[in-house]
């Protein structure tokens, strides 16, 4: 069942409630409800779809990489 018609508001109000409730998911992700080396995104691509809400896990670099910030 629905929670709201939002076909009746305006959309950007609709819009503004879906991003909102999507960052603040993500924001409670990351806030520790993650495991170690996971990382929730939003609006992510993964192949041909684009998720609200994207987790996806960090990769350590190798010992030979270089840090971005002394990159030349």
């Amino acid at each position: 069942m629905p929670i709201h018609d939002w076909t009746r508001l305006p959309g950007g109000l609709f819009h503004h409630f879906h991003q909102d409730w999507s960052i603040e998911i993500a924001r409670e992700l990351n806030r520790g409800r993650l495991p170690r080396g996971l990382s929730a995104l939003v609006e992510q691509r993964s192949g041909p779809r684009e998720a609200d809400v994207l987790t996806i896990e960090s990769t350590r670099p190798s010992d030979d990489s270089v840090p971005i910030a002394n990159a030349a």
